[in-house]
């Protein structure tokens, strides 16, 4: 699974990858090795368990990075059909950040409130504020954009059930005036494997 998030995510000849993985699991299934089996490049981090959800964990994987380049941040245990590239605009530079979203009403996900203009004018996890659901890969103009707007989120300790999340860093570039896009995929192109049941069969 991881492996498979990695591979429609991977960045091109340019860019860098790093992964963060959780340190208890690599001790158990030995993912660090996996991946540089399959990815010699990559630069892997361990979290232990007390860092507090992804947005901490993307700000690990921000180390040593070009922060004055784009910056697309995914999760391991989910992926979309084609490569990320298949779904982002190619000029991310005029933009605060871009995200995918599909339809959906359960409030597992993070949801987006949109304008008519199809920009993103609040996010909100688990909380139903819109008819579209966020997949949890986001694509920043620039990294350190992301680093300041996850500085944002700590600093005014917005988590939520005891994480901090990605997605809330979108609020800090849309109360700053910034363009935070998305686009629409359909729920078929999301493979998400954060829950048991997902194994079996994808939810709405």
């Amino acid at each position: 699974m991881v492996l498979q998030a990695i591979e429609h995510a991977r960045p091109n000849d340019k860019g860098r990858l790093q992964v963060v993985l959780n340190k208890e699991e690599n001790d158990e299934d030995h993912l660090l090795d996996e991946i540089l089996e399959n990815y010699p490049s990559a630069r892997v981090f361990e979290a232990n368990s007390r860092v507090k959800g992804a947005l901490v964990s993307a700000l690990i994987a921000c180390q040593d990075l070009d922060l004055e380049m784009p910056l697309l941040i995914a999760a391991g245990d989910s992926f979309l059909v084609h490569h990320v590239s298949h779904y982002f605009p190619k000029d991310i530079r005029n933009l605060g950040a871009w995200t995918t979203a599909f339809r959906s009403s359960n409030p597992r996900w993070s949801f987006l409130s949109t304008s008519d203009e199809g920009l993103v004018t609040e996010v909100a996890e688990k909380e139903v504020i819109g008819p579209f659901a966020t997949t949890g890969i986001f694509l920043f103009g620039c990294g350190l954009d992301f680093v300041k707007a996850a500085e944002w989120v700590l600093v005014n300790n917005a988590m939520t059930s005891g994480r901090y999340f990605v997605s809330t860093a979108l609020n800090y570039f849309i109360s700053r005036g910034s363009i935070v896009g998305f686009n629409e995929i359909a729920r078929s192109d999301y493979f998400s494997f954060s829950a048991p049941a997902d194994f079996l069969r994808q939810a709405n």
